[in-house]
């Protein structure tokens, strides 16, 4: 019994929610319970045990007083509470021998597994001399409370424990996510700005020099000079289109007569350069002084 005293003490011990069921199911079909209204019933915690027999020994003593003998079944378990629900996971499990008593005592902790006796509990008297694990069964309660308490605490620090690495992680986690969506919004401006570049240069490719600011401002000076131009360029079509050994290329009519005036025999070389010149270093300020010049001579 001292060996069995001893293994008890030390589950209930160990942690708050683990309990001792008591039963002896082969012969009496009987189970050890704390009558009815009360949180599983049939699971004893230490304060169970401190508040209705003042101690291990004391309780282990009492169960062939309740008619628990002959072979009684002690099962270690471990209590889960969920929506008022509870669950039990079994640790161990052990059959002890305990003696036949002559006159048992019935009370309504032993229960049959076709009725349950509802008759008054009486509480059984504190012994003076019952010990738990070397402590004074009177002392038990505040001794269970501090144990509580105190396996309560090293509860909640492990669960701030890991809170606190979990934080640790989604920090990073964040931290690692910020950087990337960085990253993804420089690419995007730098894809963005390579769109706009090339959407520039594909309508300036597509946009005659007439169409420009500095066209629009040579065909306003040139006034009515453009369509004699025109004129003259039609005119010579005709006389040059067999002398040009590559094909034609679609073109507008002012870059036709513009090529057309280049290859003539009487352009030289040095009005190429220069006309290259000028489209080289097309500037709003030096196109703006050509402007100025023809529209000089234009009203000289």
């Amino acid at each position: 019994m001292n060996n069995l005293s001893k293994i008890v003490t030390q589950h209930l011990l160990a942690n708050s929610n683990n309990a001792i069921r008591v039963s002896v199911l082969k012969e009496k079909k009987m189970k050890l319970t704390k009558g009815s209204g009360s949180k599983h019933k049939f699971a004893f915690t230490l304060n169970d045990i401190a508040q209705r027999f003042s101690g291990v020994d004391n309780f282990l003593e009492k169960l062939p007083e309740k008619g628990f003998t002959g072979q009684v079944d002690f099962e270690l378990v471990r209590v889960y509470e969920k929506q008022g629900k509870y669950t039990y996971n079994i640790v161990d499990k052990i059959t002890q021998e305990l003696p036949i008593m002559n006159n048992p005592t019935p009370g309504t902790v032993a229960t049959s597994a076709s009725s349950v006796n509802h008759s008054q509990h009486m509480a059984p008297p504190v012994l003076a001399g019952a010990t738990i694990q070397g402590y004074n069964a009177l002392a038990a309660p505040e001794m269970i409370g501090h144990l509580v308490e105190s396996q309560r605490s090293s509860d909640h620090k492990r669960r701030a424990e890991d809170l606190e690495e979990k934080l640790k992680d989604l920090r990073e986690q964040n931290r690692n996510l910020n950087r990337e969506v960085f990253e993804l919004k420089l690419d995007l401006k730098t894809i963005q700005k390579e769109h706009a570049i090339d959407i520039k240069k594909l309508e300036m490719e597509k946009t005659s020099f007439l169409d420009t600011k500095g066209g629009a401002a040579i065909s306003e000076t040139l006034g009515a000079a453009l369509p004699k131009l025109m004129d003259m360029f039609s005119a010579k079509q005709g006389a040059t289109t067999a002398t040009l050994a590559a094909p034609e290329i679609e073109m507008s009519a002012i870059k036709k007569m513009t090529v057309q005036s280049i290859q003539a025999d009487e352009f030289s070389d040095k009005q190429t350069e220069l006309l290259l010149y000028v489209i080289n270093n097309w500037e709003k300020d030096f196109i703006d002084s050509i402007v100025t010049l023809i529209k000089k001579r234009e009203n000289a």
